[in-house]
């Protein structure tokens, strides 16, 4: 009898330390699998919005520009092709538009010598640019993460505009413009950059190329531009 209650006893231990695998469940986590669709899948398209100003390099007493006041805007398209976890490369087509205000003071001689309430030049033009990503949180799941991009742009302007604003001898409000501007290149290029998270990015682009024709080279508009933008998805 006492053999019989050691067996069951014995037995007993060995069921309780027993282990069966009733639901098998993947514990890899969601946000490390790499998906086919949405923003960190193989192609991901999404629209694209900013708005920036112009970043002086160079002080130009003859022709100055205002950074504050010179301000411009953008919005486009971007196709993104994931190349790995870290990687990805894409394309831009978009709208950009930005009016260089000039600061009115008796050094300026271009595009004037007069002092105006307010004075402008002005372009708005569709480009196309190729850049190259980088994210720095390879495991980040279905998100557009933490990422930088590098590229090239090339812009064709649509239109190049010359504005001032006076008041009259009889305090008489009168508005100038002039369009086609002949000393006004119709085509850039420059490269730019963005750094950004999930749909917020600063961006900056640097025009290689000269705007303005001869004889008005040493009036060249700065170079430089930083915006905020936002990615909608």
């Amino acid at each position: 009898m006492k053999n019989i209650f050691f067996i069951i006893f014995l037995a007993f231990l060995m069921q309780a330390h027993a282990q069966y695998e009733i639901i098998h469940e993947d514990v890899n986590p969601v946000d490390t699998v790499r998906p086919d669709f949405g923003p960190n899948g193989k192609k991901f398209a999404y629209s694209s919005y900013g708005i920036h100003t112009i970043i002086p390099i160079e002080t130009n007493a003859q022709a100055p520009v205002m950074p504050g006041a010179s301000l411009g805007y953008k919005f486009g398209f971007t196709q993104k092709h994931r190349i790995c976890s870290f990687l990805s490369f894409g394309y831009n087509l978009e709208f950009n538009s930005i009016s260089y205000r000039y600061k009115q003071t008796d050094d300026k001689t271009f595009p004037d010598t007069l002092n105006h309430l307010k004075q402008s030049v002005s372009n708005s033009a569709i480009g196309a640019g190729l850049f190259l990503r980088i994210n720095f949180d390879p495991k980040r799941g279905n998100y557009l993460g933490y990422f930088l991009d590098m590229g090239g742009y090339g812009d064709w302007h649509l239109s190049r505009t010359y504005k001032t604003k006076d008041e009259d001898a009889l305090e008489q409000i009168v508005y100038n413009r002039v369009t086609k501007l002949n000393f006004m290149e119709k085509y850039q290029y420059g490269v730019y950059a963005s750094i950004g998270l999930n749909k917020i990015n600063i961006y900056a682009r640097y025009r290689m190329s000269d705007i303005f024709k001869a004889p008005y080279k040493s009036a060249e508009l700065p170079r430089l531009s930083v915006g905020l933008g936002l990615s909608i998805f």
